[in-house]
C-alpha cells in the first residue's frame, strides 16, 4: 500500500445552516366541487407519492385510473398518484352505489399499493380476495391491491355480521399485508390469531394477516370487556417481521401484558401491541394518566404507530391526562387547553425511552407519526394554539382557527424543527410520508380556498365543503457543505471507498447525519498529490549486513531496494536502492595453560583441556572487520592430601576456624601449593577429646567426682587451686572448712570442676530429743524455730556462708523462738545451744 503523507480526515465545514430548518417545495389542492377529504399518503422507491381518501365530488377526481366514475352514494374512496414534482399520473376513484372511505395506505416492495377503509356498498367492491361477499351490518371493512399503474389486482370485504371498518394498513418486507380496524361482529373476524372470541363491550379491535395473493394467514380480536375504539386504530410492520397494533381502549384488564404499563390509568387510555410475524402477542402496555387518551372528538384517522431501523416503535396521540404521559422529551409538562398531542418512544422490548407533550395554551389534536432513515420521528396533528407550537419551519404563525402542524423530532427526543399549514378556515393533517430524500408529505383536508397550495397538480380551491390537500416539504436535515482538505503521496483513498492517484478538488461524498446539527455533512475533496524520493545507501561491512530491509547479505550488493514511509524531504516515501561491499574478518589463535579450570574470552569456563573453541572480536582485525580466535589450552590439576589432628576440647586450624567436634570434612585450598604450580587441597581428619563430666556431688563434708572414667587430683580453690598432697581419689573429706575443686584426666585431657564451699566440719549433729523445726525455709528474714520438747535457756548464734557471726542471743525457756535475718541474702547456719544439747540448722535467705 502506498503511504499517505496525511492520513486524518480534517472537514473544514462551512456551516450554511445554524438549525434544522425545512421548506415547502409545493403543495396541491385535491378535489371537485363538493366535499373531499385526504387521509393518508405514502411514498415509493422512485420517489412518487400517492393520496387517498373520499370524496363525494362526481368529477375532476379520477384520470386514467381503474374506476373512472363515481361510483355513487354519499361517498366514494379515491386514491391519486402523483410523480416527485407533483404532477398527478393517474387517479381513481373506488366504490360502489353506497358510501365507501379510504383510511390508510402502504406499499410494498414491488410498488404495489394497498388501500383500506369502510364501505357500506354491498356490491362492486370485492374481487379475487379472501371475502368476495358482504359480511352484513352497517359497514364492512375492505383492502383492496393496485398496481403502480392504478391496475386493480384484487379486493375484499372483512367483516361478520356487525359493524367494521379498517383504519390501518401496512406491509412486510416478505409482501404480506395487514389491516387493522374496529368490529362488534362476534363472528367471522378471527381465526389462528391471539385472540379467537370476541372480548365484549361495544366494539373490539380486530387485526388480520393476508399474503399477497390476499389470502388470510390469521386473524385476531383484540379486546376486553370494555370499548376498544371505533376510530384511531393504526398498525405498522418492523423489519423483524414483528407488527404493532395501536388504538383506545377502556378495558380494565385483557390489554397490557408485560409492558411499559400494564395497569389502565384511568378513562380510555391508549395501547400499544406487539405481535410476532405468527400473530403470538409479545407484549402490551397501556399508555395513559387519568385523563382520556382516546374516544376524543375529531382523532379520526391518523396513523398513530411508527418504527425506525434500529426496531424503536413510536407511539403519538391525544390525551387529557396532565401527568403520567411525558419523560425525558422535548416538552415534560402539559401545555394547556383540553388537549395535548403526545408522541412517546419504545424500544423493541417495550421499554419507554422517552416521551414528550406537545401543545401550547389552546386545543391539540396529534394525528400521525413517521419516521426517516435516520430515526428522526416526525408528529403531526391539528392546532389552535399560537404558540409554543412552530420554531424554525415554513409557517411559524398561526394562520387563523385550527392549523395542521408539523414537528421533527431527533431520535433522542429533541425538536429539531416545527410548522404550522393552513389557511384563514381550518385544516386537518394526517399521517405524514418521508420518501427516500427526506422530503416530507402532509395528506389533509381544508376549508381555506387560500394560502395552502402552490406550484402543484392544484393550485385553487375546487369549492364544496372541503378540499383535499397534499404539501410536500425539504427534509429539515438537508445538508450541510464542508471541505475535506487532503495531501498525499502517490494515491489516497478517500471517505467515497475511491483511491484517487492525482490531485482532485471536484469529488463529493454525503455523510449521514455528519453535521453538528443533525443533517447530512456534504463534503467536498480538495486533494493535493506528492510523489516519493529515490536514493542509494552505501555501505561497507564484514563478512555480512543486515540492512533497512530486515535481510542478511553475506556478499556485496547493488541491487536490493527498500521504501522508508515518509522519508523524502516533502513526507513522501524514500525508494533506497543498497549499494554494499563485504569485506572478511582475520583468524588466530590464543595458546594458554591453566590450574583446574580456565574462563576464556567467550565468557566460557573451561575445565579440561581444549583446542577448538572459537571466539569473534569485533573489529579486532588490521582492516577493521572481526577477528576469529581459536583457543589452544592446557589445563593442569591441583593436588590433594590429608591433615590428621588431635586436640582437646578444640582446634583452630589452617582455614581460620576453631573445631569443637571431630571432624573430617572441611577443606582448605593452598593456593600454588601443588608442586606443578597449582593449588593443593588439604582435607582435616580431627579427633576431638575432652572430659565427660567434671560435676561433683557434696555428702555431708564429703565432695565426689560424678565421672567415675577419670583420674583425680584434688584442689584448694582457697589456696589459688594448691594441690592438695595425696588427694587423689574420686572423693575427698576436707578437714577443714574452705573451697575444694577436682581436677580430673580422661583421655589425654584435663579439666577442673566448680569449687564446693565446706563450712560444718566440727559441727554437731541435733543432741535434742525432739524434732526441731525451722520455718520458713528459705525465708525472707522472719524466721520461726519449734522444738517439740521445748527449750530451757537456749543460746542462738546465727553464721554466715564465710563462718562469721551475725547474730547471737540468749533466749529464756520456750517452745518457740523468734529469729529477724537483716543481712543479705545467701546460706546461713544456726546453732542452738541449750545445756548439754547442741544443734546447727542450715537456713537460706533470699
Amino acid at each position: 500500500m502506498k503511504a499517505k503523507l496525511l492520513f486524518f480526515f480534517l472537514l473544514t465545514l462551512s456551516l450554511m445552516q445554524m438549525m434544522a430548518q425545512n421548506s415547502r417545495v409545493w403543495a396541491t389542492y385535491y378535489g371537485g366541487t363538493i366535499y373531499d377529504v385526504g387521509n393518508c399518503a405514502v411514498t415509493d422507491a422512485s420517489g412518487n407519492i400517492y393520496l387517498a381518501g373520499y370524496t363525494s365530488s362526481t368529477s375532476g377526481i379520477a384520470s386514467g385510473g381503474f374506476q373512472n366514475t363515481y361510483g355513487g352514494g354519499t361517498y366514494d374512496a379515491f386514491l391519486v398518484k402523483l410523480d416527485a414534482s407533483g404532477n398527478r399520473l393517474w387517479a381513481t376513484y373506488f366504490g360502489n352505489n353506497n358510501n365507501d372511505h379510504a383510511y390508510s395506505i402502504a406499499i410494498d416492495h414491488s410498488g404495489n399499493v394497498y388501500l383500506a377503509g369502510g364501505t357500506s356498498s354491498t356490491t362492486g367492491i370485492a374481487s379475487g380476495g379472501f371475502q368476495s361477499t358482504y359480511g352484513g351490518g352497517s359497514y364492512d371493512a375492505f383492502l383492496v391491491k393496485f398496481d403502480a399503474s392504478g391496475n386493480r389486482l384484487w379486493a375484499t370485504y372483512y367483516g361478520g355480521t356487525g359493524w367494521e371498518e379498517a383504519y390501518g394498513v401496512s406491509t412486510d418486507t416478505a409482501g404480506n399485508v395487514f389491516i387493522t380496524g374496529f368490529t362488534n361482529s362476534t363472528a367471522g373476524i378471527a381465526s389462528g390469531g391471539f385472540q379467537n372470541s370476541y372480548g365484549g363491550g361495544t366494539y373490539d379491535s380486530f387485526l388480520v394477516k393476508f399474503d399477497a395473493a390476499g389470502n388470510r394467514i390469521w386473524g385476531t380480536y383484540y379486546g376486553g370487556a370494555g370499548d376498544e375504539g371505533y376510530d384511531g386504530n393504526s398498525v405498522c410492520t418492523a423489519r423483524s417481521g414483528n407488527i404493532y397494533l395501536t388504538g383506545w381502549t377502556s378495558s380494565t384488564a385483557g390489554i397490557a401484558s408485560g409492558g411499559f404499563q400494564n395497569t389502565s390509568g384511568g378513562g380510555k387510555d391508549a395501547y400499544l401491541v406487539k405481535f410476532n410475524a405468527a400473530g403470538n402477542r409479545v407484549w402490551a402496555t397501556y399508555y395513559g394518566g387519568t385523563g382520556d387518551e382516546g374516544g376524543i372528538t375529531n382523532i379520526l384517522f391518523g396513523k398513530n404507530v411508527a418504527t425506525d431501523s434500529s426496531g424503536n416503535v413510536f407511539l403519538s396521540g391525544t390525551t387529557a391526562s396532565t401527568s403520567g404521559i411525558a419523560l425525558n422529551g422535548f416538552q415534560d409538562t402539559y401545555g394547556g387547553g383540553t388537549y395535548d398531542c403526545y408522541l412517546s418512544k419504545f424500544d423493541s422490548a417495550g421499554n419507554r425511552l422517552w416521551a414528550t407533550y406537545y401543545g401550547g395554551s389552546g386545543d391539540e389534536r396529534g394525528w400521525g407519526v413517521a419516521t426517516d432513515a435516520s430515526g428522526n420521528a416526525y408528529l403531526t396533528g391539528r392546532t389552535n394554539s399560537t404558540a409554543g407550537i412552530a420554531s424554525g419551519g415554513f409557517q411559524n404563525t398561526n394562520s387563523g382557527n385550527y392549523d395542521a402542524f408539523l414537528a421533527a423530532f431527533s431520535s433522542a427526543g429533541n425538536r429539531l424543527c416545527a410548522t404550522y399549514y393552513g389557511g384563514t378556515n381550518g385544516e386537518w393533517v394526517y399521517t405524514p410520508a418521508i420518501d427516500a430524500s427526506g422530503n416530507i408529505y402532509l395528506p389533509g383536508f381544508t376549508y381555506s380556498t387560500s394560502g395552502i397550495a402552490s406550484g402543484g397538480f392544484q393550485n385553487t380551491f375546487a369549492g364544496g365543503t372541503y378540499d383535499a390537500y397534499l404539501a410536500k416539504f425539504s427534509s429539515p436535515f438537508s445538508p450541510v457543505t464542508g471541505t475535506d482538505v487532503q495531501t498525499a503521496c502517490n494515491s489516497f483513498t478517500w471517505i467515497d471507498g475511491n483511491t484517487y492517484t492525482s490531485s482532485n478538488n471536484t469529488a463529493t461524498y454525503n455523510i449521514v447525519g455528519g453535521a453538528s446539527n443533525g443533517n447530512d455533512s456534504l463534503v467536498t475533496l480538495n486533494l493535493t498529490i506528492l510523489n516519493s524520493a529515490t536514493g542509494a545507501d552505501v555501505q561497507t561491512a564484514c563478512n555480512s549486513f543486515t540492512w533497512i530491509d530486515g535481510n542478511i547479505y553475506t556478499s556485496s550488493n547493488n541491487i536490493a531496494t527498500y521504501n522508508i514511509a515518509g522519508g523524502a524531504a516533502n513526507g513522501c516515501d524514500s525508494l533506497v536502492t543498497l549499494n554494499l561491499t563485504i569485506i572478511n574478518s582475520a583468524v588466530g589463535t590464543d595458546v594458554q595453560t591453566a590450574c583446574n579450570s580456565f574462563t576464556w574470552i567467550d565468557g566460557n569456563t573451561y575445565t579440561s583441556s581444549n583446542n577448538t573453541a572459537t571466539y569473534n572480536i569485533v573489529g579486532g582485525a588490521a582492516n577493521g572487520c572481526d577477528s576469529v580466535v581459536t583457543l589452544n589450552l592446557t589445563i593442569l590439576n591441583s593436588s590433594t592430601g590429608t591433615d590428621v589432628q588431635t586436640a582437646c576440647n578444640s582446634f583452630t586450624w589452617i582455614d581460620g576456624n576453631t573445631y569443637t567436634t571431630s571432624n573430617n570434612t572441611a577443606i582448605y585450598n593452598i593456593i600454588g601449593g601443588a608442586a606443578n604450580g597449582c593449588d593443593s587441597l588439604v582435607t582435616l581428619n580431627l579427633t576431638i577429646n575432652n572430659v565427660s563430666d567434671i560435676s561433683t556431688t557434696t555428702s555431708g563434708i564429703m565432695i565426689t567426682a560424678n565421672n567415675t572414667l577419670a583420674s583425680y587430683q584434688w584442689l584448694d580453690c582457697n589456696n589459688s587451686y594448691a594441690v592438695i598432697s595425696g588427694a587423689t581419689g574420686q572423693s575427698y573429706t576436707p578437714s577443714a572448712n574452705g573451697s575444694y575443686a577436682v581436677e580430673l584426666a580422661q583421655n589425654g585431657c584435663t579439666d577442673t570442676s566448680a569449687c564446693v564451699n565446706i563450712i560444718s566440719v566440727g559441727i554437731a549433729d541435733n543432741a535434742f530429743t525432739g524434732q526441731i523445726t525451722v520455718y520458713p525455709n528459705p525465708t525472707n528474714g522472719h524466721l520461726s524455730i519449734v522444738s517439740e520438747t521445748g527449750f530451757s535457756d537456749a543460746l542462738l548464734t546465727v553464721r554466715n556462708a564465710m563462718g562469721q557471726v551475725v547474730y547471737r542471743k540468749n533466749h529464756a525457756s520456750s517452745d518457740h523462738l523468734e529469729l529477724i535475718l537483716d543481712g543479705a541474702p545467701g546460706v546461713y547456719f544456726v546453732e542452738i545451744v541449750d545445756g548439754e544439747k547442741r544443734a546447727i540448722l542450715k537456713v537460706i535467705k533470699e
